[in-house]
């Protein structure tokens, strides 16, 4: 059995998602006197907004320990042939008895990803309004916000 003579190991993985989405939309129309089957003006318009949030949390946590003595023996790596965090772990494992072992070893990765975008579709929307003889006045802004985070902690005791 290949093994770095880990005692104790536990690992913990955070990832935190939160989001709004933001609509915020105002609307006029308008004929004037004389156009299509009715002949009198007509006016309206309408205001809107609407605001939506979540947020999604996630949380693994893994701990073990070890009994007995087992001389740490060099691993043949296939996934993390080129992490040098890793390399540098093994070697420091295995340097062998008075040259520098490792006692303890912690690594902790973070990352924040964010995205905000913003749309505008009132072009089109006021062009099909034309198109039914309709004068418009149309203002739709749309807002998305997205933020992830994400945290791992490892940590060996030898």
């Amino acid at each position: 059995m290949i093994t770095l003579g880990a005692k104790k190991y536990s690992v913990e993985m955070y990832d935190t998602t939160s989001g709004q989405r933001a609509v915020k939309q105002k609307v006029s129309l308008g004929r004037k006197n004389g156009a299509g089957v009715s002949k009198k003006a007509v006016n309206a318009s309408e205001e809107r907004e609407l605001t939506a949030e979540n947020k999604t949390q996630r949380k693994a946590v893994a701990f073990a320990e070890f009994s007995g003595d087992m001389k740490p023996m060099q691993p043949d790596l296939r996934w993390f042939a080129y992490d040098d965090n890793i390399r540098n772990l093994i070697h420091m494992c295995c340097a062998g008895e008075g040259k520098s072992e490792v006692k303890t070893y912690s690594i902790e990765l973070k990352g924040t990803d964010f995205a905000t975008m913003g749309v505008s579709t009132a072009a089109k929307l006021d062009a099909a309004a034309g198109s039914l003889g309709l004068g418009s006045s149309l203002d739709l802004q749309s807002r998305a916000v997205e933020e992830r985070r994400h945290k791992m902690s490892f940590q060996l005791e030898f």
